[in-house]
């Protein structure tokens, strides 16, 4: 008689609803295009994801593809809204710094930036529709419906999991340590956040030390995010130098300066955080982590007799 892992169920229920709950909580903000609801609404719709593919073996993988397919329409929709967003806010910080040349070249692409900020309503516009429609809602049933019972360890398979995504990150941190290339940095970037949004999923599991540990991981990434912003920043102010006027255009060297300037500062923070977070006692440390959970799967109720 096989045993199946009710926990892996009860839990790919539980996430995905309440990940499903965040990213409409988001909807309203985001329709008002207000900047923390359109990124809240991003980072929503990637939890989502992440929540779905952590629980894959438990779903048909033509009903998870639609449904994940569905999810990513809707960030994608809302990036280039969010891009600007950040940039535009960063520009208008840095604004207070400058006089002369450079403030009329912050200025000029500010003006820029906005225009085109707003010819993304439309995109964010759509995005919405796909989550606020039945057909959302008909797609998420029939991922339920088609749940299946798993004889696989659910307490066991977060290990695994996450296991495997620390390691990923620590190699992609290996390979900008020493290519330095900026490339590199970008993917490491991304399994920064793999990693985090995994960590979320089986937090319950883990109980504080997760929630620690998660803490740290978002510590060591905040430097990461703000130095890439900056280097998306410098690629609109390259764009908007070829048609700025003579006084914005004598200010642009200056201006990039700035940007180049912070954005060394903010990669020499990084680069001290993650040396602590990867050195060898810390990666022992973590990788302990990930098997020392709180729950367990021969606790009572956590495995049920399948006949």
């Amino acid at each position: 008689m096989a045993k199946h892992c009710v926990l892996a169920e009860r839990s790919a229920r539980q996430i995905l609803k309440a990940r499903v709950k965040a990213l409409r909580a988001q909807i309203e903000p985001a329709r008002a295009e207000v900047c923390d609801g359109i990124h809240d609404m991003r980072v929503a719709s990637r939890r989502v994801r992440v929540a779905v593919s952590e629980h894959a073996f438990l779903f048909p993988q033509a009903r998870r593809r639609r449904f994940q397919r569905r999810v990513r329409r809707i960030t994608r929709a809302l990036g280039k809204a969010r891009e600007l967003d950040v940039v535009i806010d960063v520009l208008q910080r840095l604004r207070k710094d400058f006089h002369g040349p450079p403030r009329y070249a912050v200025n000029h692409v500010v003006r820029r930036l906005r225009a085109e900020r707003d010819q993304q309503s439309r995109n964010v516009a759509r995005g919405l529709g796909d989550l606020d429609t039945h057909k959302f809602d008909r797609r998420l049933l029939r991922l339920f419906e088609a749940l299946s019972p798993t004889q696989d360890c659910y307490v066991k398979h977060a290990a695994r999991r996450l296991r495997r995504r620390y390691q990923n990150l620590a190699d992609h941190y290996d390979v900008w340590r020493k290519s330095g290339a900026e490339p590199d940095l970008h993917a490491l970037r991304i399994e920064y956040k793999k990693l985090r949004y995994a960590c979320e999923v089986y937090a319950a599991l883990y109980g504080k030390a997760m929630t620690a540990f998660i803490e740290r991981l978002k510590d060591t990434q905040t430097a990461l995010g703000d130095w890439n912003d900056l280097r998306v920043l410098r690629g609109y102010i390259e764009q908007a130098a070829r048609d700025a006027p003579p006084r914005a255009r004598e200010g642009m060297n200056g201006l990039l300066d700035a940007v180049d300037g912070r954005a060394r500062g903010l990669l020499e923070q990084f680069a001290c955080g993650a040396r602590t977070f990867f050195a060898p006692a810390e990666r022992k440390k973590t990788r302990r982590l990930f098997v020392k959970q709180e729950a367990r799967s021969c606790q009572k109720g956590a495995m049920l007799d399948a006949h």
